[in-house]
């Protein structure tokens, strides 16, 4: 079921004009040059924890993430040109796109995609990244 979770994600992802690299993540950002083009989404599970419920079945509840990573080309500030300001901030608006297009996507088998939480990750260098962490929950049978 997490398989079908992960590409119900990605398929939905990959409908956003915006972004140029939909994919699993895998440590590519991680890399002196990254394997993505900018701005990217990289999805993978953060975990997921199983309880029995009976014989052969148990509920499984956990998390998967989204990265969203952009790079800056430029610096920001408030005394910037403005047209540089609202590039800034089309980078917010488009976690609020991912956001909204997989907060309560169904799944089915699964419980709605719920949004977690929303995180700055601290980079020293020039790219932007953020994780994004959702919820769900499926009962897993044999």
């Amino acid at each position: 079921m997490i398989k079908q979770v992960l590409q119900a994600v990605q398929d939905e992802l990959a409908k956003i004009e915006s972004l140029r690299h939909v994919g699993e993540d895998w440590g590519q950002l991680h890399y002196d040059v990254p394997s993505v083009r900018f701005p990217c989404a990289l999805i993978d599970v953060d975990g997921f924890n199983f309880e029995d419920v009976a014989t052969f079945a148990q509920k499984a509840r956990g998390e998967i993430y989204i990265t969203v990573a952009d790079q800056l080309l430029s610096k920001i500030s408030a005394d910037a040109p403005e047209s540089l300001q609202r590039k800034a901030f089309e980078f917010i608006d488009l976690l609020t796109v991912i956001q909204r297009a997989i907060n309560q996507l169904e799944v089915e088998g699964c419980d709605p995609l719920v949004r977690k939480s929303i995180k700055r990750v601290r980079r020293n260098d020039k790219t932007r990244e953020y994780r994004i962490t959702f919820g769900t929950e499926f009962r897993d049978e044999w």
